[in-house]
């Protein structure tokens, strides 16, 4: 090997080799030191909100009302066509049942009409109801109402108790025209027991003079003494005259208490079999029937003719309303993250429909908020532009129960900020 050769192993090379120069450790600690700076910068200042995201439902203020199945069975009259304007309480189809359902609604009609008289109970304004009405599950509720209806207007044809009652003041009248009677008479006997009375002083003085005998002093006394017999017995007529009077009135009294006490019964027992029968008949409407809730167009579901079977829960009919106010949209937010949510906060709602890569997001608001939740979740009502412009400029067509997916965009929060919280809350809860 050449001497001149380069020896790179030696300890001189290794040293010349491993010796970093100062300018270069000054400059990379100054670059670390800026790379920092602008980390902690940028997740100061770089901020991004958390989003919300949630099943939505595009409606309107009036949504449609869906009209459910409440027993399973076949659908034996459809009244109105598909399309059709509905009035709000108007049937649209019944339900296969063993009632007359013509009936049922005319013992409806007259229950109506007889809400005057179960306040007022004027038998002046009553209904003759048909004893022969095929009602199904109303018949007992309808035989009772039926019986105690008519157990009332007895009672009141009759009118026994003010039958009784005039008797007995005929006879009280009677009563006191003759105790007038005695009392004239009690006068005039007292008018001769004082004549009587002044006979028997004559005669007594002259007795005692040996004027008269003793025949005729005897006959002066028993004349007196029949004279104060006679005032003594019509008194007690007139005594016992009042208290036949009393007991008379008495008993008028006491029938005017039971007339009132059995009419109050028997209309507490007509009110309340009354109130059971309209109760009986709202559970048969609930149960075959089906009513428009509103006034609108209804639109057939499951049904669409007769003899259709339907079971429980399934939809038959809904009803679109004829005013159904503005477009708005409801979601339902968990209890998590909820208080996150405020009032105006912007919404993008991208709807099952209409993909959002092609038509666009619809934005909107966050309206107001439940104050309190229903099964761990707040109802949000959304407000939407009523158009459904998208944010391609997009109008989508509306229509009712539209689905979607909506992302509430709630406050900006940094990145540095996002780091800390945690460490924020172990110092916490550790100090």
């Amino acid at each position: 090997m050449s001497s001149d050769k380069i020896e790179i192993h030696s300890d001189e090379v290794q040293e010349i080799l491993g010796f970093i120069p100062h300018w270069i450790i000054r400059g990379g600690i100054s670059v670390i030191f800026v790379i920092i700076l602008l980390l902690l910068f940028g997740s100061w200042y770089f901020k991004y909100p958390d989003i919300i995201s949630s099943s939505i439902i595009i409606t309107t203020e009036n949504p449609p009302a869906a009209l459910v199945a409440k027993t399973s069975g076949k659908v034996e009259t459809v009244l109105l066509k598909d399309k059709q304007i509905v009035a709000k309480g108007q049937i649209i189809a019944i339900i296969e049942n063993p009632a007359n359902y013509k009936h049922v609604l005319d013992l409806n009609k007259k229950l109506d009409s007889l809400q005057n008289f179960m306040i007022t109970f004027d038998t002046s304004k009553t209904v003759n109801f048909n004893p022969y009405y095929q009602l199904g599950t109303v018949q007992t509720t309808y035989s009772s109402f039926l019986q105690q209806y008519r157990d009332y207007q007895n009672f009141i044809s009759l009118n026994y108790h003010y039958r009784k009652i005039k008797a007995l003041n005929l006879q009280l009248k009677q009563i006191r025209q003759q105790n007038n009677g005695f009392i004239r008479q009690l006068n005039i006997q007292k008018q001769e027991f004082s004549l009587a009375k002044q006979q028997f002083r004559r005669d007594s003085a002259l007795y005692v003079k040996n004027v008269t005998a003793a025949a005729e002093f005897e006959k002066a006394k028993r004349n007196l003494l029949q004279k104060k017999y006679s005032l003594e017995s019509s008194k007690n007529t007139i005594i016992n005259n009042r208290i036949s009077e009393t007991q008379l009135q008495q008993s008028i009294l006491d029938l005017e208490l039971q007339n009132s006490d059995q009419k109050s019964k028997l209309q507490l027992a007509l009110k309340s079999t009354f109130d059971v029968l309209q109760s009986s008949i709202r559970d048969w409407e609930l149960q075959y029937l089906f009513k428009s809730p509103i006034t609108g167009k209804v639109s057939f579901n499951k049904i669409v003719s007769e003899n259709q079977n339907i079971a429980v829960g399934e939809t038959a009919f809904t009803i679109v309303p004829e005013n159904p106010g503005i477009i708005i949209g409801h979601l339902q937010l968990a209890i998590a993250g909820a208080g996150k949510v405020k009032q105006n906060q912007k919404v993008n709602i991208k709807l099952d429909n209409y993909p959002y890569m092609e038509y666009g997001t619809v934005q909107g608001k966050v309206r107001s908020i439940s104050l309190v939740p229903d099964e761990n979740f707040y109802l949000v009502t959304i407000q939407i532009p009523q158009n459904l412009q998208t944010n391609y400029h997009k109008n989508l067509p509306f229509a009712q129960q539209m689905h979607g997916v909506a992302d509430i965009i709630t406050e900006n929060i940094s990145v540095l900020e996002r780091l800390l919280n945690p460490l924020r809350m172990i110092f916490k809860k550790y100090s």
